[in-house]
């Protein structure tokens, strides 16, 4: 993981050119900013990415609309693998107008990282759980 701090969203367009000509795919590459308008201007003027459902799982992206934004971000960085002391501590220098860079590694794009695992956890259809001894006597194929 590699993980840049600028100031600027000039600045932060520069480093994630440098990334990609490092040889990291656009897709793994994350802007996070305390502001979220201006996270989004990053991600739309370059090839970032938002961390997003992907990233953080549907169960922690809607924990995510009660949180506070320091909170959110901190969750959103955890969920790219940083500590959550690291995180607190991103957090703070994104409090001061910093702007957060993060990488996934060079192996776990290309060999290990399968995003497709992650979303089918998110989608995967949960079982209904049924007591038996709530229909005593009745049919036990009705639920099948």
């Amino acid at each position: 993981m590699t993980i840049k701090l600028v100031r600027n969203e000039e600045e932060a367009s520069e480093v994630i050119v440098e990334l990609q000509n490092q040889g990291y795919l656009a897709e793994n590459i994350y802007a996070l900013a305390h502001d979220k308008e201006r996270t989004a201007a990053i991600v739309e003027g370059s090839d970032a990415n938002h961390v997003g459902v992907a990233e953080q799982g549907i169960i922690r992206t809607v924990a995510n609309l009660f949180r506070s934004r320091g909170e959110e971000l901190i969750a959103k960085m955890e969920s790219l693998g940083i500590s959550r002391p690291e995180a607190e501590h991103y957090e703070q220098l994104l409090d001061n107008g910093d702007i957060l860079i993060v990488t996934w590694p060079g192996a776990i794009e290309q060999e290990d990282y399968n995003p497709e695992l992650e979303r089918d956890r998110d989608r995967a259809p949960l079982e209904p759980v049924v007591n038996p001894l709530l229909f005593a006597g009745t049919d036990p194929n009705r639920f099948q």
